[in-house]
């Protein structure tokens, strides 16, 4: 099996969900599940952020023929999707998608499902202008005519990068991003670090931070120690992944 990454990023003004992603900075969504055919796709993606994002997002996504996985609008794309709010907690919702039957659409799943057949399996992340596609194919599987595919005719403000692996990593292991966190933790450690908390020597003090995010200065010290133990926790699943 080899492991590909193509990595798609939007410009302002390129996408309506894109741009939702930009202007909700803690948006995030991570496939928890996605499955897809040539002739339809169905996914769960989990989505974390702030309620006005989340709120953001879902309004833009009530447009059924908008295709969330094209890159760009193409002539002859017959996409009318299915979305439904499956469960909601604290910390966001679980998004089920559905997509019955697609003439033409360029996205990246439908491409490679039509290009190199059934049999492949698809994980996403998405965080503001950056959508993360990872892809395992089978040794025989061509990603070239894919790529090339992909490529065609990107619009303006939208950029595509390719990476391979040398060997399959984090599939099915428990892998971590930052939609693990709740939200309170991912600002806590993204506010400590913007004001230099981390940096040699530090900027400022727990009492600063405390102070900036309106909390008490215990409840900062808990969420940041569980946001650091998330990171360290990443940092070591990710370093055995690379001997």
């Amino acid at each position: 099996m080899r492991e590909f990454r193509f990595t798609v990023e939007f410009d302002s003004g390129a996408d309506p969900v894109a741009d939702v992603f930009l202007n909700h900075p803690s948006l995030q969504a991570k496939s928890i599940s996605l499955s897809v055919s040539t002739h339809g796709m169905w996914r769960v993606d989990r989505i974390t952020g702030a309620d006005d994002g989340i709120t953001a997002l879902t309004s833009a996504l009530v447009d059924d023929q908008y295709c969330p996985e094209c890159v760009g609008e193409h002539e002859g794309c017959d996409a009318q999707w299915e979305y439904e709010i499956i469960s909601r907690d604290t910390g966001g919702v679980f998004l089920y998608s559905f997509l019955d039957t697609v003439s033409y659409c360029h996205s990246i799943p439908f491409l490679a499902a039509t290009g190199m057949g059934n049999g492949s399996f698809f994980d996403t992340y998405r965080h503001q202008g950056i959508y993360n596609w990872r892809i395992l194919l089978r040794e025989h599987q061509r990603v070239s005519e894919l790529f090339e595919q992909v490529q065609e005719n990107v619009p303006s403000g939208v950029s595509i990068t390719l990476q391979q692996l040398k060997e399959p990593t984090q599939w099915g292991n428990g892998a971590k991003t930052l939609a693990d966190l709740s939200r309170k933790q991912q600002q806590a450690i993204e506010t400590a670090h913007q004001l230099g908390y981390y940096a040699t020597p530090r900027s400022v003090t727990l009492e600063d931070i405390a102070t900036k995010l309106e909390i008490p200065r215990s409840t900062l010290r808990y969420r940041l120690r569980s946001a650091e133990e998330w990171v360290m926790d990443s940092f070591v699943a990710q370093h055995r992944l690379s001997e």
